[in-house]
């Protein structure tokens, strides 16, 4: 191998690409968080699209730290307001006893 070679790699290992093995985990974690993500946290839909049996998709998740939640969407809080509160128990509808 010619000698001006190596600079060349050993730079190009060690400045754009990483180790295989980072590399991997870091695809499957983004894979993982995606999926499930994408079926709302339904882990059975995400190891069916993913290939898995559904034992194994829960092994992938504890590898990576993830959780079958991360994927539900948050909660919506309803606020009532004023208005509505008003309007549901039949006050502020304009018809005042007088």
């Amino acid at each position: 191998m010619p000698l001006d070679l190596i600079p060349f790699l050993t730079q190009s290992a060690q400045g754009r690409l990483k180790p295989l093995t980072e590399a991997k985990e870091e695809f499957e974690r983004g894979y993982l968080k995606e999926i499930v993500q994408l079926t709302g946290g339904n882990i059975s839909r995400a190891a069916q699209i993913a290939g898995r049996y559904r034992a194994d998709f829960y092994k992938l998740l504890r590898k990576y730290g993830l959780h079958p939640g991360d994927g539900k969407p948050p909660l919506a809080v309803h606020r009532e307001t004023a208005g509505e509160r008003d309007h549901r128990s039949g006050e502020g509808s304009g018809t005042k006893a007088k």
